[in-house]
């Protein structure tokens, strides 16, 4: 009975979630932050400065990278099922958003709609202002200016 008990403990333990800490900035770390991740794309590879930054919030709660990978492991959203104009990108990007701010209280991950590559996907700016783009129905880190990820024209909503 105690291996079964102990079989199960294990088994529930894969849903808890983890615990990740976070650290308080502002409007400007995020959009500045934002900018500079832009900023070597614009002059060597062509990009233009067409993605307006959107911040939402005046005060942010924002996660290092370690903790990140920790919640994008936990998480489940890349295993949900793509329907085309019902759950398909936007629906993605909108979800992990909305999830980690829910359960892990930090609003460090923006949505990008790409318009110049039609796809929308998510942008994370860390605690030491380095800002990575992600891709929730695959769990991967794009490359700016590269397949769907233009990053050309469009909205950032932070």
């Amino acid at each position: 009975m105690d291996e079964l008990i102990n079989n199960l403990e294990h088994c529930l333990s894969i849903f808890e979630a983890p615990t990740v800490a976070s650290t308080e900035h502002n409007g400007y770390f995020v959009r500045s932050s934002i900018s500079q991740f832009i900023i070597p794309y614009i002059n060597h590879k062509g990009i233009t400065n067409g993605m307006d930054i959107i911040a939402l919030d005046n005060k942010y709660l924002v996660t290092n990278q370690a903790d990140m990978k920790k919640i994008i492991a936990w998480d489940w959203t890349d295993n949900r099922k793509y329907v085309a104009e019902k759950y398909d990108c936007d629906n993605f990007a909108f979800s992990f958003k909305a999830m980690v701010d829910r359960k892990f209280g930090v609003n460090n991950v923006g949505l990008v709609i790409d318009s110049s590559g039609g796809h929308a996907y998510n942008i994370i700016v860390f605690n030491d202002g380095t800002v990575r783009l992600f891709e929730p129905q695959t769990d991967k880190w794009p490359r700016i200016g590269t397949n769907l990820y233009k990053f050309e024209e469009g909205k950032i909503l932070i």
